[in-house]
């Protein structure tokens, strides 16, 4: 978490003691925390990074290599479908605990969206193969921020 203008209301702030840089912390536990989302920009628009862990069960259009966690393969075409299904089945958000002043993170979603899967919803693109290894489409759920 980077330093930076007020936080906008709404938006709740931890640090983790002991970690200056949340890239370390991601090195030193990669399969623990798989995805980090580091900002870019200047300013007022780059104060917030963001490490998510705990994968618990992941989506995906093919197989995944080295999967933090189970992968569930969907067929071609059918990721937007169970994608529906998948949030779904993550349930509510749990109730915040009494005299909490901030909310718990209880986990969530990290979406890995290729273009290519616009063709899922506009059926008339003629996209060219996705180059590379990684997915079409992933969807992994994750229980911490």
């Amino acid at each position: 978490m980077r330093a930076g203008p007020a936080v906008p209301a709404g938006i709740h702030l931890r640090r983790v003691p002991g970690v200056r840089a949340l890239h370390l912390l991601q090195a030193r536990a990669p399969g623990r925390f798989p995805f980090l989302l580091e900002s870019a920009a200047r300013g007022p628009h780059g104060r917030l990074d963001l490490l998510l862990g705990e994968p618990l069960e992941a989506l995906a259009t093919a197989p995944a290599r080295a999967a933090p966690c189970p992968v569930r393969v969907v067929p071609p075409g059918r990721f937007l479908e169970a994608l529906d299904a998948f949030a779904r089945a993550g349930g509510e958000a749990p109730a915040m605990p009494a005299g909490a002043t901030v909310p718990p993170l209880a986990g969530g979603l990290f979406l890995l969206l290729g273009y290519e899967l616009a063709a899922a919803v506009e059926p008339v693109l003629r996209l060219p193969p996705r180059p590379g290894r990684l997915p079409e489409a992933l969807a992994v759920r994750v229980g911490a921020a």
